[in-house]
């Protein structure tokens, strides 16, 4: 391996481990303006960790099962789909509200 592509993987670690901090740093001030004790806090971090667990497990034997190309492609549809549903629910939620708040629904 050269100085090159390692710099690349080492860059993109440190970038992940500060990015995923920070995120992890809002969701815990968001859950704590809202209200919820550090121990609720703390056992929502429980779970995201230990579902974070078996998703690496399950997508890990899934990408020895069907090759890492295609798991690649189905997590790169899985966050496009995300995002245009994100996407979605704010136009559908500024119609509604165009619409006097009178069902956000029939009035797409």
């Amino acid at each position: 391996m050269n100085t090159q592509q390692y710099a690349v993987i080492t860059g993109s670690y440190w970038a992940f481990t500060l990015t995923d901090g920070a995120l992890r740093m809002l969701v815990v001030l968001f859950f704590h303006g809202l209200g919820y004790s550090p121990l609720d806090i703390a056992l929502l971090f429980l779970f995201y960790e230990l579902f974070g667990v078996v998703t690496n497990l399950a997508g890990g034997w899934l990408a020895a099962r069907i090759g890492l190309a295609v798991t690649v492609v189905g997590r790169s549809f899985s966050a496009s789909c995300c995002s245009w549903h994100a996407f979605s629910r704010r136009i559908l939620f500024d119609r509604g509200l165009r619409n006097g708040g009178s069902g956000f629904v029939g009035h797409c």
